[in-house]
C-alpha cells in the first residue's frame, strides 16, 4: 500500500478564483430598451412596446417609425434594435446604427450602451474599443448599470484605455451597489487582492456573499474557501460546507474537488472517505487534475474506493496530461505493477481521454 502524506490534504485551500468575467448580455448580442426608458413613455410609444413584445413586428415598426421621425429617442432605440436583430425586417446594421446614433445623441442610455457594445464587439464594422468606452462612460454617468460593469472591465483590461484598477473599483462599485452580480464577483475580487483599493478581506466577503446569494458560482465558491480558512472572516466549517455545496452542485469543478476535501477531513460535514471520492469522483470527471490527483491516492490507499494501483496509476496519468504531477506517489504505484499493468493503465488513461 502508497504511504499516505498529509500535503495531500492540506487544510484547504489552494487558491481562489481569480475570475474577471466578461459582459454576459445574454441572448441577443444587443439589449433590449429597459422598463426605465418604457416608464417615461407617451401613450402611443407604449402601444407601440406592446406590439413589439407580441411579436407584432410590422405595428411596431409602423409606430415606431412615425414617433421616430418626430425625434421620440425610445422609437428610435426601438428601431435601433429592430434592424439589428432583423425583427421582421432585414437584418441591417447600417440602419440599427443610425437609429441607436440619433437616440444616444439624446442622452439615450440604452442607445449609447448598445453603441458601446456595437463598437467594442465590432458588429458590422471594426471593431473600435476607443469608441466603445466613449459611448459606455456616457451611459455609465447617467447610471446605466450594464454599461457601469463594461466599463469596468475596460479599465481592468486595458481595452480602448489605459488599464487603471481605481477606476476599474469605481465603476464595479457603481454597478455592485444596483445588484450587478458579476460586479459585486468582481469588486469583491479587488477588495481581496487590494487592487484599485485598499486591501479588505472582510469587505471581499461581503460582496462575494451579495453575488453568491444570487446565484453566481465562483463567489459561491470563493465565500467557501474564506469561511474554511477564516481569511477575513470568522472560520466556520459549516458555512463553508454550505456555500462549497452551492457552487458543486451547479458543476464547478474546483467546488467538487472542495467538497471532497472537506468530506475526507470531516470539517462542516460528516468525514466519510466514500463521500469524499464520490466528489473528487464528479470533478475528476470534469478532468480537474487536483481531484484526478486525490482520486489516485485514495485508490492507491483504498480509503473510499476499492485498493486499485492501476486505477491510481490511470488517475495520476490524467493528471499528469491536464499539467499537474505527484512524481513521488507515481514512483510508489509504478513500483507495485508490472509492465502489463502499467500498458493497462496507460491504456485506460487514452479510453478515459477518447471519451
Amino acid at each position: 500500500m502508497v504511504q499516505y502524506r498529509d500535503n495531500y490534504f492540506p487544510s484547504l485551500f489552494r487558491k481562489f478564483i481569480h475570475v474577471l468575467t466578461g459582459a454576459l448580455i445574454g441572448g441577443a448580442l444587443l439589449c433590449t430598451p429597459s422598463n426605465a426608458a418604457d416608464t417615461k413613455a407617451t401613450p402611443t410609444l407604449e402601444k407601440a412596446i406592446i406590439a413589439f413584445r407580441e411579436h407584432d413586428y410590422a405595428s411596431a415598426l409602423s409606430s415606431f417609425r412615425k414617433l421616430a421621425a418626430t425625434g421620440d429617442s425610445g422609437a428610435q432605440t426601438y428601431l435601433g434594435l429592430i434592424y439589428a436583430e432583423g425583427l421582421g425586417v432585414k437584418k441591417d446594421m447600417s440602419q440599427a446604427v443610425q437609429w441607436y446614433h440619433k437616440a444616444a445623441l439624446q442622452g439615450q442610455t440604452d442607445a449609447q450602451y448598445t453603441l458601446g457594445l456595437i463598437a467594442k464587439n465590432g458588429l458590422g464594422a471594426q471593431q473600435d474599443l476607443e469608441t466603445a468606452v466613449q459611448w459606455f462612460k456616457k451611459a455609465a454617468t447617467q447610471g446605466h448599470v450594464e454599461a457601469q460593469f463594461n466599463l469596468g472591465m475596460m479599465f481592468t483590461d486595458g481595452s480602448g484605455i489605459n488599464k487603471n484598477a481605481q477606476e476599474s473599483a469605481r465603476w464595479f462599485r457603481e454597478a455592485a451597489n444596483q445588484g450587478h452580480v458579476h460586479a459585486q464577483h468582481n469588486l469583491a475580487i479587488l477588495y481581496l487582492s487590494g487592487d484599485g483599493l485598499q486591501q479588505d478581506p472582510a469587505e471581499a466577503a461581503n460582496w462575494f456573499r451579495k453575488a453568491a446569494n444570487q446565484g453566481h458560482v465562483d463567489a459561491q465558491y470563493n465565500l467557501a474557501v474564506m469561511y474554511a480558512g477564516g481569511n477575513g472572516i470568522g472560520q466556520d466549517p459549516d458555512k463553508a460546507a454550505f456555500w462549497m455545496r452551492k457552487a458543486a452542485d451547479l458543476g464547478l469543478s474546483d467546488a467538487q474537488t472542495g467538497m471532497g476535501l472537506l468530506a475526507y477531513e470531516g470539517r462542516g460535514m460528516v468525514k466519510s472517505p466514500t463521500t469524499a471520492a464520490t466528489w473528487f469522483q464528479r470533478a475528476a470527471n470534469h478532468e480537474n487534475p487536483q481531484a484526478q490527483l486525490f482520486m489516485a491516492l485514495l485508490h492507491a490507499r483504498g480509503e473510499g474506493v476499492a485498493e486499485d494501483p492501476v486505477t491510481a496509476l490511470m488517475w495520476l496519468m490524467l493528471a499528469r496530461a491536464r499539467g499537474l504531477t505527484d512524481t513521488g506517489l507515481e514512483q510508489e504505484v509504478i513500483a507495485l505493477l508490472n509492465k502489463d499493468e502499467i500498458e493497462q493503465a496507460r491504456q485506460r488513461a487514452d479510453q478515459w481521454k477518447a471519451q
